[in-house]
């Protein structure tokens, strides 16, 4: 299953630092530090995200160390009609799309040794009616993608994201997050049109596109993974 895992980024740290002052500022009436009112939870930084419209997956996509494959990220779009758009993602500076088989990290010695790709964090904000995108997979790191949502699709679009595999074979796509649009309904009293964007698996859609709500949306986007064989 999918995990969803708050991380640091740069515009979190300078929100973070901004409360700082307010924040160890809190005593007790003795005028001794209350350590609940300062220590920083899980709370504050969800509620902090909310604050400023932003969300943070992390998906645990572990490759075997000796499945001999390289993987590669993905943006498909699409409208009521079917595909629109489906290419690989090529990161700023590029001049094509970059595959991870291994990732870099250090040892207890500070040395620089590989190891398989073993996740990938996706971090959203909401931007008016557009988003922003932070991506880290292994040694690719995209850190500003703009998102920009054409006038034509006047509903707002909201984000979702999938459950994952366990298991991640050459040849497979796996889809990772969804920006969809919201479709319109009849209320329940059957009075009036409404906006929905209402799941019937909110912790993780289904990667086989299998659910009705596809067929109800006017256009989504989704980004994702593609595992290859490396020769």
């Amino acid at each position: 299953m999918k995990q969803k895992s708050p991380t640091t980024a740069l515009g979190l740290l300078l929100i973070l630092t901004s409360f700082l002052p307010l924040i160890c500022s809190a005593q007790t009436k003795e005028g001794e530090l209350n350590s609940s009112a300062t220590e920083l939870t899980q709370e504050d930084y969800e509620a902090m995200l909310a604050l400023n419209r932003m969300k943070i997956y992390k998906f645990p996509v572990k490759i075997p160390e000796d499945q001999k494959c390289k993987v590669m990220l993905y943006k498909q779009e699409f409208d009521s009609q079917g595909m629109v758009e489906d290419e690989n993602i090529v990161p700023s500076g590029s001049p094509h799309p970059k595959v991870v088989d291994r990732q870099v990290v250090r040892n207890k010695e500070g040395e620089r040794v590989f190891i398989p790709l073993n996740g990938v964090r996706i971090i959203m904000k909401e931007v008016g009616k557009d988003f922003e995108l932070a991506i880290r997979m292994g040694e690719i790191e995209i850190p500003y993608m703009p998102v920009k949502i054409d006038s034509i699709y006047s509903e707002m679009h909201h984000v979702i994201s999938f459950s994952i595999p366990d298991e991640f074979p050459i040849g497979s796509e796996i889809p990772l997050v969804l920006i969809g649009s919201a479709w319109k309904a009849t209320n329940v009293a059957g009075t009036r049109e409404i906006s929905k964007f209402c799941w019937s698996e909110f912790d993780g859609i289904s990667p086989d596109f299998s659910q009705e709500e596809f067929k109800k949306m006017p256009h989504y986007i989704i980004f994702g993974i593609r595992v290859m064989e490396r020769q």
